[in-house]
């Protein structure tokens, strides 16, 4: 089957995917782009488009919003799936919201992914070490794992597509867009990697910046030097203010409650220390394995992007205190069976009642 072949029936997929799911006015597209803005004649990219339509009389429209869930590699087609309604009440309903999956992303072409299948996808990520801090072996080890990650990618580099995947090429995608739309500037929601989105596009074409809202801001520097240190910065006090509201909430809220934030604390250590000396097994429908240490401190830690997750962190620790299964093997089928990406960072939305925490 050829490329282009491939390309028609993945769009048609993903097409019928969002059509199925969407039963208000959204309308799905496709927004053709170059694959190289330095030579046109490299071919084109095709970004996948969403758009939840404002709902006030014209006199009242504010215009588009595009937005970015983060990553980078996250799906904004399927973000806005669970997540736009949400987030049109909260900005308004004079504004069309609209997301894309960036060149290489889900649903847009050149499909960018390291893994055949599903299957080398799992088995790679069934080696993976979470907490560095685990055994004297991890760091060393994960060291290696990235290196051969990287050599795997750069084999299978097909067509040389991965050095068009970046994000100075998606800022010009989303100019792309903004200009196919008769705007004049950018109005634009980016969330973690989104604010770097944003910020690159903001220093690319300041004159084209509208009202742009960086949330959750990263660390530009650290980000586009590859030091990632500042994303652990905050873990501890994250990891404490679950302790906290825990132990504020009372038990009727709690499910890990206990007298103190302190014991609390205590009550999650004995956890880990008895997950050391005995995993815990887990089979629940397709989904099967074992519950480590190094797994659940990777869960966790995942679990600190928002307090959204608190509750049914709370759950899932009670239950593994006394050595039930229940929530986590649901959390784990959910994550390692999520498309492109085994992050559980879908569990970030905006709720209607939250402030807005920006950095711009």
């Amino acid at each position: 089957m050829s490329r282009l072949l491939k390309g028609k029936l993945f769009f048609l997929f993903a097409f019928l995917k969002v059509a199925f799911a969407q039963e208000s006015a959204d309308s799905f597209d496709w927004s053709t782009v170059p694959l190289n803005y330095s030579n046109p004649d490299d071919g084109t990219a095709a970004l996948a488009v969403i758009k939840l339509n404002a709902t006030v009389e014209a006199s009242q429209y504010g215009g588009p919003i595009f937005f970015n869930p983060g990553g980078p590699g996250e799906s904004a087609i399927d973000f806005a799936l669970t997540s736009a309604g949400l987030m049109q009440a909260a900005l308004g309903n004079q504004f069309d919201i609209i997301g894309f999956d960036p060149r290489g992303v889900r649903f847009s072409t050149p499909n960018i992914s390291i893994f055949r299948t599903e299957e080398e996808r799992a088995a790679w990520v069934a080696q993976e070490t979470v907490d560095m801090n685990s055994t004297k072996e991890a760091l060393p080890e994960s060291w290696a794992r990235y290196q051969a990650f990287g050599q795997l990618a750069q084999n299978r580099n097909d067509n040389n597509f991965l050095s068009f995947v970046s994000t100075d090429n998606v800022a010009r995608d989303m100019l792309s867009m903004v200009k196919a739309l008769g705007e004049e500037k950018l109005q634009y929601y980016g969330i973690s990697y989104g604010t770097a989105l944003g910020a690159v596009f903001s220093t690319m074409f300041p004159d084209r910046v509208g009202r742009v809202v960086l949330d959750g801001c990263l660390d530009m520097d650290g980000y586009f030097s590859n030091n990632m240190k500042f994303m652990t910065e905050d873990t501890d006090k994250a990891m404490q203010a679950f302790f906290d509201t825990c132990h504020s909430a009372g038990p009727e809220v709690c499910a890990f409650y206990d007298s103190s934030p302190s014991q609390i604390e205590a009550n999650l250590e004995a956890i880990y220390d008895s997950l050391r000396k005995q995993p815990l097994p887990y089979v629940s429908g397709d989904s099967f394995g074992i519950v480590t240490y190094d797994l659940l401190r990777g869960l966790i830690l995942l679990g600190l992007h928002t307090q959204d997750f608190f509750p049914i962190m709370a759950v899932m620790l009670a239950e593994l205190s006394v050595g039930n299964v229940t929530t986590i093997s649901q959390m784990l089928y959910l994550t390692y069976h999520a498309p492109l990406t085994h992050s559980m960072l879908i569990i970030v939305f905006i709720a209607k009642d939250r402030s807005i925490n920006a950095c711009i």
